[in-house]
Formats: C-alpha cells, sequence, structure tokens
C-alpha cells in the first residue's frame, strides 16, 4: 500500500449547496452539506449514520470527486480529491452500483485491479481469490447482468476490494444481501480494518454500523451534530444490559431466568454490571453476550435527533 499523509480522509469546512427547481419553476437553494470538518484514521472503520437525507451520500460523492463542494477543502491519502491520484488505493462501492452488463464478473473485478496497478496475472489472481471469499466463483464468467441483486452486491463490494485499497468508501454496501451475506460481509470489512485499511461507511443498517463501526459521525440536516463511538453513544441513554451466560449453577441473581439447558439470562443495571459478572465467572459461568436492553444503536440515535428537535 502506497501512503501519502498522516491521515487518509480529512475534510475542513465544507459546504455543499444544490439549486433546485421547485413545482413553479422558481429556482431555490438547497444546502445539503454544512461546513463539514472530519479526519479519519488510519486503520479505523467510520460510520456516516443520519436519517434521509442528511447529507451522507453528498459527502461520499464529494470526496470521490463526483461532485464539487461549494467551500471547503477535502482530502484522500493527503492529495486534493481534484487530483485523480487521490483515488489510487481507494476501494469505492457506490449507494447504487452501476455494473457493465456485459462483462463477466472475473472481466470486471480483475479490471479494477488492473485499474490500481497490478500486473495482468497478479489482476486474474486476484479476482479469482475476492469472487471465491464472495460466493462468486462458480459465475466467474457470467456476465453481470445476469446477476439477482444480491451477487450484483457482491460483485460491487469485490470490485471495490480489488487492487489491494488502503481505503475503502462504502454506501450502504449491505443493501440487497440476505442476513448470511449481510453477516459475512461485515466480517470482510472488519478484517480489512484489522490489516490496517481505514473504512468509511454509510448504512442504514445499524446494528451492522454498531458492530463495525469504531467511530460514528451523526449527520442531521447536513451538519455533523456529534463525533463519537457507538458504545458512548448507546451508554449515554441505555440504563440496563442483557447479560446471556452458559453453566451449570444457579445465578444469585433475581433477574436470572433458564433460557434453557444451563442457559441463563440476566438485566442488570450499569452498576450492577461488573459485579455480577464476576460472580458469573466465579460460578464458572461462561459469558456468551453483554448487550444494552432495547434497540442499541438504533434507539440511541433516534433518541439523539428527539434531543436535537426539542433540545428543552
Amino acid at each position: 500500500m502506497e501512503f501519502y499523509g498522516d491521515a487518509p480522509f480529512q475534510a475542513e469546512n465544507v459546504s455543499k449547496t444544490f439549486v433546485e427547481r421547485d413545482w413553479r419553476g422558481r429556482r431555490r437553494s438547497v444546502q445539503a452539506v454544512r461546513e463539514l470538518s472530519l479526519a479519519l484514521e488510519p486503520g479505523e472503520a467510520f460510520g456516516l449514520i443520519g436519517p434521509n437525507g442528511a447529507g451522507k451520500s453528498t459527502t461520499i460523492k464529494m470526496l470521490m470527486g463526483l461532485v464539487r463542494p461549494s467551500q471547503g477543502s477535502m482530502q484522500l491519502n493527503g492529495r486534493p480529491v481534484t487530483d485523480h491520484r487521490a483515488r489510487r488505493g481507494v476501494g469505492f462501492l457506490p449507494e447504487h452500483p452501476s455494473l457493465y452488463p456485459q462483462l463477466s464478473a472475473r472481466e470486471l473485478v480483475s479490471g479494477a485491479a488492473r485499474m490500481q496497478g497490478l500486473g495482468r496475472k497478479e489482476a486474474a489472481g486476484e479476482a479469482e481469490r475476492l469472487l471465491g471469499e464472495l460466493g462468486l466463483g462458480e459465475v466467474a464468467r457470467t456476465p453481470v447482468g445476469k446477476f439477482s441483486k444480491g451477487m450484483l452486491q457482491r460483485a460491487a463490494i469485490a470490485h471495490a476490494l480489488a487492487g489491494r485499497p488502503n481505503v475503502l468508501v462504502v454506501d450502504e454496501p449491505l443493501s440487497g444481501l440476505d442476513p448470511i451475506w449481510r453477516t459475512h460481509v461485515v466480517e470482510r470489512l472488519m478484517a480489512f480494518r484489522d490489516a490496517g485499511g481505514t473504512v468509511l461507511l454509510s448504512s442504514h443498517i445499524l446494528a451492522d454500523v454498531e458492530r463495525l463501526a469504531d467511530r460514528i459521525g451523526i449527520l442531521h440536516q447536513g451538519r455533523l451534530r456529534a463525533v463519537t463511538t457507538p458504545a458512548d453513544l448507546i451508554g449515554r441513554y441505555v440504563a440496563t444490559y442483557v447479560v446471556r451466560t452458559r453453566g451449570s449453577r444457579v445465578p444469585d441473581n433475581p433477574t436470572a431466568h433458564r433460557e434453557g439447558p444451563e442457559q441463563w439470562s440476566l438485566e442488570l443495571a450499569e452498576a450492577d454490571l461488573w459485579p455480577a459478572l464476576e460472580e458469573l465467572r466465579g460460578l464458572a459461568h461462561q459469558i456468551v453476550e453483554v448487550r444494552p436492553a432495547g434497540a442499541g444503536l438504533e434507539g440511541a440515535l433516534m433518541q439523539f435527533l428527539q434531543e436535537e428537535a426539542d433540545p428543552a
């Protein structure tokens, strides 16, 4: 990987205003993004979350040079996004991938690897590996125009990963995937991050953002309202936690109830969580899961946005 700067992605005071016409034909200005400043670290996954129309996709389009900012500056790998060299080493998955339907999956992915600088033989091997990982090895020679929605999405993910990028920019990467492949793709993105790559993702599937993202940025009405971690945002609104364990001895806790043979569930206040975990370990229980009670990141985001709408 060739790396040009300390921060794979930087934005400083970026705004974007679109000019539209209403139903009477009158021009009006719509500010999609307002004074966005943000920097990503190497080896982190960063999730952009927020309601529809918050400015997430516009931010990603500006980053990839598809839309020009009205003000401010953005950089990829230490270069301005207006410099085509900035996108060397960057894999991109747009919200609505548009793939050449006549190309086979192998041609599509090997071509992307060649554009990232790999030789013909190396690119062919890269395509074979990625398509195999994403369950498309047996249809590698099939034109992608014959693929289902889920297969097209996996082919587009392989296209983004081709050429060994150091940055992945993915907009709704889990769209059209069934639960099994959603899990596989999240794990593949986690492996990319754990190997030192940087991931910028936007997704409405917040359970997967919660699992993948080290930090999140909350966009609302074009403004970046907060940058935090999923755990910190959830902890701001969650008062109790669910703990699931496996063990033969009955937990000495009034909230404990049996879920199955040697399977237990407890609901604990935050102040009681760590003492209870120590007690459960003392009973030789295996801790299977610890999670916030309620809707997790999705519920926390809803409460955050409600506070933004009604700060009093």
